[in-house]
């Protein structure tokens, strides 16, 4: 009898589920965009389900919409393109707009993740026209909001402020009570911020959207907001706190199972750790985050990558390694435009070649970021006067707020009141602008005079290979290294030998050709590792790094001869150079390795000149 009875409710039940599933067949569009905030893997899920019932047009569009977002989230843009691909034509006829404006600033926003940056700025305009006409305030709010943020991306700064202020004010017309919009907004006004380098105020906006979000129990958003928190205290060289929100930026994306979250967390991590010297550590983060961002298209992620890797082998002095990165992270922010990491990939190129003796690549990259410079300099400027049109709409949006609790006669007199004060405002803006053109020009000239300084004091003018003082600097660097790891080196001394005679017959021009002939078959006789120098007058020194003088032997007779076969056109003298060579023991000082090279070669002019004689401290 008790079996049949439980028999009997489970059939119940069971038909009583099946008839509330039937009467419900309208999906809750509410749930869903609560799920597509706090757990999007499950919004997705759900939508699903949904779509796999008959479902009228818009009911279709507004589970589309939310799937949208649920994939953005998840950083799924295949799928966010698939989605585009089904609703294309249906929100293109008349009554759609909304869904229109919605599904299509979602596609946007992944072709701008993919790096197609134009394409998505034409797509936020046309659906900013769309929302615009149809006064759809929410929709407007929404698209110019996101691309603010663009503006912000690509350093214009004043532009971006006006978009996110513009999204605020209509979203406060529109009358709706979406906290997790608004604390996108707030989100999009701390990374504006952070882009003008005004990072306390960009930090009190991420503080009060992280402690919102948890409260919300959104990981995902809360994962981004602790990540900004993170990337500002680096930029502030706050590196303790910087790593704890980091880890805890990661610990939130793992949670929320999104894999990009965590390599970029990991990126933030490697950041901080090569600051503090780890840079082997913080090269396989990177390289690790390297690959998520391959996987997942992720443009900004991948162009980053590349140039925090260039950097850490950089760090490492592994340089021929870091080059081929940092060329691929410059192509890719050339195709983006985005100048800024351009500028960054260039400077970090300029040194690389330099390090490498590639004195001409040095040059080109370093005029490359002189030039980038110059185009930075209207966003610059640009910069500073957002700076101040930022502190101004803040000021507003405080009255804004206070006001939305007032009466509304009270309300349009304030907002006459600021609208006064907003041009007076700009006057002062125009004559600042002014001012600061000048000052930023005489910025420009300075900063570039100051580089083209630095590397004239490393060369030889003469030559174009490095002075004196720049191969002491080398010597110096190589000394230590060698006595740390226990490791030798070689250094060579040569003088020219009868350069006088060579003066006083020919002309101090025929000098000069010999100097800049004997400069080039050192360069090309030397190893890519080696680093040669103009010593003073007639005298050059070759650095040879981990080689005894037994082993530089054959180089040094290779470059004795390479002398002895230049050809100088009217000269009719063979070009002959004594040289002399000392290798590191482990103990000795630099002066007194270079002074047993230099006796060294002394004793070759003794014996007759052309010739190379090996320093014998026995």
């Amino acid at each position: 009898m008790l079996r049949y009875l439980l028999t009997m409710l489970t059939l119940l039940i069971a038909v009583v589920s099946s008839a509330t599933y039937a009467t419900d067949a309208k999906p809750d569009i509410e749930q869903l965009k609560l799920l597509v905030e706090t757990d999007p893997q499950l919004a997705i899920q759900q939508a699903d389900a949904y779509l796999a019932r008959p479902l009228d047009d818009e009911t279709r569009l507004q589970v589309l919409a939310k799937q949208c977002i649920a994939f953005m989230v998840m950083s799924n843009y295949d799928r966010v393109t698939a989605i585009y691909q089904s609703a294309e034509l249906d929100i293109q006829k008349p009554g759609n707009e909304s869904y229109h404006v919605q599904i299509e600033s979602c596609y946007a926003r992944s072709l701008e993740r993919r790096g197609k940056i134009e394409q998505a700025l034409s797509i936020y305009n046309k659906l900013i026209s769309i929302a615009e006409q149809h006064d759809l305030k929410l929709q407007s709010a929404w698209v110019y909001s996101s691309r603010g943020q663009l503006f912000s991306y690509q350093g214009k700064y004043a532009k971006s402020i006006e978009d996110v202020a513009r999204a605020f004010e209509l979203f406060e017309q529109s009358g709706e009570d979406d906290k997790h919009f608004r604390l996108q907004l707030m989100n999009a006004m701390g990374n504006t911020y952070g882009y003008m380098k005004q990072y306390d105020r960009a930090l009190q906006y991420y503080h009060l959207v992280d402690e919102e979000l948890s409260q919300q129990g959104d990981i995902i958003g809360q994962s981004i907001a602790v990540y900004n928190i993170a990337n500002t205290l680096v930029n502030m060289d706050r590196l303790e706190q910087a790593l704890t929100f980091a880890n805890k930026a990661r610990a939130l994306s793992v949670k929320g199972d999104d894999k990009l979250g965590v390599a970029y967390a990991d990126m933030q991590i490697a950041k901080i750790e090569s600051k503090q010297g780890d840079f082997e550590a913080a090269l396989q983060a990177a390289t690790s985050a390297h690959e998520v961002f391959l996987e997942y298209d992720d443009t900004e992620g991948i162009a980053k990558s590349l140039l925090n890797k260039a950097q850490y082998l950089h760090g490492m002095e592994r340089t021929k390694e870091a080059i081929p990165f940092a060329q691929q992270a410059a192509e890719i922010y050339t195709r983006n435009n985005t100048l800024s990491g351009q500028e960054v990939s260039y400077e970090l190129l300029a040194e690389l070649a330099y390090n490498e003796q590639a004195y001409r690549d040095a040059y080109l990259h370093l005029k490359k970021r002189f030039e980038l410079n110059e185009m930075i300099f209207d966003k610059d400027l640009n910069r500073e006067v957002a700076a101040m049109e930022a502190k101004f709409n803040a000021q507003i949006q405080v009255q804004q707020n206070q006001l939305l609790q007032a009466q509304n006669e009270v309300k349009e007199a304030k907002l006459e009141q600021a609208a006064a004060h907003r041009e007076q405002f700009r006057l002062l803006i125009l004559a600042l602008l002014i001012i600061a053109t000048i000052l930023t020009w005489q910025l420009v000239i300075n900063r570039r005079a100051r580089k083209l300084q630095a590397l004239a004091a490393r060369t030889d003018e003469l030559t174009g290979i490095a002075n004196r003082r720049h191969i002491l600097e080398l010597l110096q660097q190589e000394w230590e290294r060698a006595v740390r790891y226990h490791e030798t080196f070689t250094v060579v001394l040569l003088d020219v030998d009868h350069f006088k005679a060579i003066n006083d017959k020919y002309g101090h021009s025929m000098g000069d050709k010999v100097l800049k002939a004997i400069a080039s078959q050192l360069i090309a006789s030397a190893r890519v590792v080696d680093h040669v120098a103009r010593y003073g007058g007639e005298e050059f020194i070759i650095l040879l790094p981990k080689v005894d003088k037994r082993q530089a032997q054959g180089l040094v007779e290779r470059v004795r001869h390479a002398i002895e076969s230049i050809h100088i056109e009217l000269l009719n003298e063979t070009i002959t150079a004594s040289l002399g060579y000392a290798d590191f023991d482990g103990k000795e000082s630099l002066e007194s390795l270079l002074s047993n090279a230099d006796k060294a070669m002394y004793i070759a002019k003794a014996k007759g000149r052309n010739q190379s004689v090996a320093s014998s401290t026995d």
